[in-house]
């Protein structure tokens, strides 16, 4: 075991005293070779397990020191030739803890992180560095147990953590950040774990969410020492990504793996975009990067800032140099290579992220996510049949529960919406909604998959039928269920049927307010819209004053709105505001995106005067890729002719969009324009090779021009890259 190797014994002699079966061995009775045969080839088969033998065989070897030796014969001898039975140092006093955060404007957080723990710590100790909300006096208002540091912010996340070691006085820290908080279950784990002093520290689980909300299933696994011993030796490094490390023996702390779960929700879109989280880390990681240019293990957090910025050249770049020489056994190698997997896939390079795939697919093979990305190219390349294959592949091998990096759900829930979003695009409708009714069924909660199935009744069957299933198969006690259903009518324009889904809504929520204004809007009843605006609160009162803003503006009365917009914190959706009313003149950058929220919002109240005002603003601007969006924004809309003019402005500008000439091409082929919809589909198929709906809508306009053969050698094509497609099966569908 000291020599680092995973081993294999026998049970005899005084063995059991340190060595335990599958912790930090495998076992088997004195003579029995086929047994010993078997775990060699478990453990050749298995490098997880191999990992796991040798490292707690080298928590093990620390626990036998002299000391340790002294106090196993001191505790035989008194037991054994002694009346009175030795007293245990946990019967005279518990270990404690602290509770350790460092904040900065976190008042919408950090009650939720403190609630979750703080009857189990013995003090709270919050580093702040600069908050202007109530962040402190929330923090405070938790008693006694509370101590505030104000600390300048200097860059350095680790350098904030480690004056929070410094300040706290308990023999165990627990470290959270605010928007974080411990799984309910798993609080009165963490006691009883300050028991062990075998150990330096515990690797929590991480669930951390991402994309729009916590229900839409989109999660990250991880594990991180979060739990650890005050002893002074451990500290943070790194300015961004910090780790914990034993700075005075220059090592990972001796760590145990803790069945206690983190849910982060610091990942989630709207807070990656309140608190700019994507542009500051490149910037720390990058300053970093320039005194420290052969850091592998920052390159690839760069990496992962430049992908979720889109950046993909540059992640790619980044990504290459941290996985060059790359431990494949270390616990972030998955994470690496998953993005390193995106990233080709999202420069349309699918050979090599392929390839990437299969290696990984041999050397990681209880881990689903490899094949759940391949899945997701075959779905990007419009193989939706052979993505449905590689689902069910994900879900017959399950859930992975070692300790690499991970994406939550792969092997479950994740692939189950996969394959009904493959039958959705199949247009095998009955068989999408079923899957998606299975998924709910397991996880009512699943907000993703509750407005994909509902979006498809709302825009396809007759509201009274909705309604009916709606009252059928859904939770009518949940008033999020309700919200949901009225936002998806009025994204399709039915504001007297979303009234009727919020008006059974009998709880005053959040946020609630803004869907009743909006939905008065657009049955053109301002005053109770103004009202109801007047009458939200919290987070969403922001939204509640541009929408009451818009109503003056909409009403005419541009002085109330000047009177409200003054009062508004600064933001773009104030400048563009601002600017509507005359009181401001902001470059389209500054606005952009408020910009085409606002058009898309006033199409749906049909309010088109002021929205050919808004449109002239800035119309002239436009850059293939805002024509590209805005045609997009038509189509979702059900405004064609528009689309199509949007369209054609783009392809004008040279657009790299294959959406752009697909969409044309189609429109120019159901006008019989055939020879027009072939030269328009070209462009498409120029600039991606892989799609197969390029090929499809080829196939069918050679065989609208009754050039059979033409059509036949493209299916041919298809077929030599993909042979599970045949483009007639799918023509003669049609």
């Amino acid at each position: 075991m000291a020599s680092g190797c995973a081993v294999i014994t026998t049970k005899c002699g005084g063995i059991d005293e340190y060595a335990k079966e599958g912790y930090n061995c495998l076992m088997s009775d004195p003579g029995d070779y086929e047994s010993i045969a078997l775990n060699v080839v478990k453990l050749l088969e298995n490098k997880e397990l191999r990992l796991e033998l040798v490292n707690n065989g080298l928590n093990t070897v620390k626990e036998f020191t002299w000391d340790k030796a002294i106090d196993i014969l001191e505790g035989t001898l008194m037991a054994n030739y002694l009346d009175v039975k030795p007293i245990k140092s946990l019967q005279i006093a518990q270990n404690s803890l602290s509770l350790c955060l460092i904040t900065k404007d976190e008042e919408k957080n950090i009650a939720r992180c403190i609630n979750s723990v703080k009857d189990i710590v013995d003090e709270i100790v919050v580093v702040d560095t600069g908050s202007k909300d109530k962040t402190v006096e929330i923090a405070k208002s938790f008693g006694e147990k509370v101590k505030v540091i104000n600390a300048k912010w200097e860059d350095d996340f680790s350098k904030a953590r480690n004056i929070a070691i410094e300040n706290a006085s308990s023999d165990w820290i627990l470290f959270l950040d605010a928007d974080e908080e411990i799984k309910k279950e798993d609080v009165g784990k963490i006691r009883p774990l300050l028991s062990d002093d075998t150990v330096e520290a515990y690797i929590l689980k991480f669930v951390n969410y991402a994309g729009t909300n916590s229900s839409n299933g989109l999660t990250e696994i991880h594990y991180n020492l979060r739990l650890f011993r005050n002893n002074g030796k451990l500290k943070y490094i790194y300015p961004v990504h910090e780790n914990l490390r034993n700075i005075e023996e220059n090592r990972v702390p001796v760590f145990k793996k803790a069945d206690v779960t983190i849910l982060h929700y610091g990942y989630l879109s709207e807070t990656r975009i309140e608190k700019n989280k994507t542009e500051r880390y490149i910037k720390l990681i990058s300053r970093y990067l320039e005194e420290h240019p052969d850091d592998k293990f920052q390159h690839g957090n760069l990496a992962v800032e430049y992908f979720n910025a889109g950046n993909y050249n540059k992640a790619l770049k980044h990504l290459l140099i941290a996985t060059k020489g790359m431990d494949v056994n270390s616990y972030a190698a998955t994470r690496l290579l998953r993005y390193l997997i995106s990233t080709y896939s999202a420069l349309k390079d699918y050979d090599t992220a392929l390839r990437i795939i299969n290696d990984a697919k041999a050397y990681y093979v209880d881990i689903p996510d490899f094949k759940f990305l391949e899945g997701m190219i075959y779905i990007d390349q419009k193989r939706y049949k052979k993505a449905i294959e590689t689902f069910k592949e994900c879900l017959s091998m399950g859930e992975y529960n070692g300790i690499f990096i991970t994406m939550g759900g792969t092997g479950s829930y994740r692939a189950k919406y996969m394959i009904a979003l493959c039958y959705e695009k199949l247009n095998k409708l009955n068989d999408a909604v079923k899957e998606y009714m299975e998924i709910l069924k397991e996880h009512p909660k699943y907000q993703e998959v509750f407005i994909r199935v509902f979006d498809m009744f709302v825009r396809n069957e007759k509201p009274e039928d909705v309604y009916e299933f709606f009252n059928r198969h859904v939770d009518t006690k949940s008033p999020v269920n309700f919200a949901i259903m009225a936002r998806l009518y009025i994204n399709i324009g039915r504001f007297d049927i979303a009234k009727q889904y919020i008006d059974s809504i009998d709880i005053d929520l959040e946020g609630l307010n803004n869907l009743r204004g909006i939905i008065y809007m657009g049955l053109k009843d301002y005053e109770n819209a103004i009202k109801h605006f007047e009458m939200e609160y919290g987070k969403a009162k922001e939204e509640a004053n541009y929408r009451e803003a818009l109503c003056y503006i909409i009403l005419k009365d541009i002085d109330k709105a000047k009177d409200l917009l003054w009062k508004i914190t600064d933001s773009s959706d104030k400048k563009l505001y601002m600017t509507i009313v005359g009181e401001m003149k902001v470059k389209f950058d500054e606005v952009k995106d408020s910009f085409f929220n606002l058009l898309d919002l006033l199409i749906k109240l049909k309010e088109f005067d002021l929205y050919n005002e808004v449109l002239n603003l800035y119309v002239g601007l436009f850059t293939r890729e805002e024509y590209e969006r805005y045609g997009q924004m038509m189509i979702n809309n059900g405004l064609d002719d528009l689309a199509v003019e949007a369209y054609i402005k783009a392809a004008d500008l040279n657009s790299q969009n294959t959406e752009v000439y697909k969409y044309l091409g189609q429109k120019a082929y159901d006008q019989n324009m055939f020879n027009e919809a072939l030269s328009i589909v070209g462009r498409a198929y120029n600039i991606d090779k892989t799609d197969v709906d390029i090929y499809r809508l080829i196939y069918k306009i050679y065989k609208a021009l009754g050039q059979d053969e033409s059509a036949d050698e493209v299916n041919e094509m298809v077929k030599s890259m993909y042979p599970e497609v045949d483009l007639s099966e799918s023509y003669a569908l049609t």
